[in-house]
């Protein structure tokens, strides 16, 4: 089963996919697999660092903390945290 909060980033990846590339990041297979589905990009949780450095605007959809501070610090000055 995929959990809700997965679904609410596909839905938010799939109203903003007028973006050149939309990049969902998700700790589960089968939320990945959804994502791609939805021809977005998607990776797991160990590429996070990488995604951040390139994003300018990130929907955290995740219940709790995902971001520590070596996190913040790879994401630009210019990126937009939700």
């Amino acid at each position: 089963m995929v959990p809700l909060y997965a679904l609410i980033a596909v839905f938010v990846a799939f109203r903003i996919s007028t973006a050149p590339t939309v990049t969902v990041v998700a700790r589960r297979s089968e939320s990945r697999l959804l994502a791609e589905l939805a021809n977005h990009r998607a990776v797991g949780f160990t590429r996070l660092g990488n995604v951040l450095e390139n994003s300018d605007v990130i929907f955290n959809t995740v219940p709790f903390r995902i971001f520590g501070k070596d996190e913040l610090s790879k994401m630009s000055k210019n990126s937009l945290y939700i």
